[in-house]
């Protein structure tokens, strides 16, 4: 992860996570923060573990209402460094 790095632009967002890279060992967290409120926190509100290669490589995440200050963050707990592709869908 290099963030957060907040967003704001309110909309129905959904990412598509391509896991098409990792191999044996490999362990990656992927979350999404957002808000409440605009002058609150961020929170989680959605979480993913990727291990290993995968069998289906695409992770989508729900479609979810997002704009008061959210961010997606991955972070490898385990392997090794990978680019990992993510393809972010919405409607705004």
């Amino acid at each position: 992860t290099a963030g957060p790095d907040t967003q704001t632009t309110a909309g129905v967002y959904q990412f598509f996570i391509d896991l098409n890279v990792l191999a044996t060992g490999d362990v990656f967290i992927f979350r999404i923060y957002e808000k409440v409120f605009s002058s609150g926190t961020q929170r989680l509100v959605w979480k993913a573990v990727a291990a290993g290669a995968q069998n289906e490589p695409v992770l989508v995440t729900p479609t979810l209402i997002l704009g008061h200050g959210f961010d997606i963050t991955g972070q490898k707990i385990g392997g090794t460094d990978r680019l990992i592709q993510v393809s972010t869908r919405s409607i705004t």
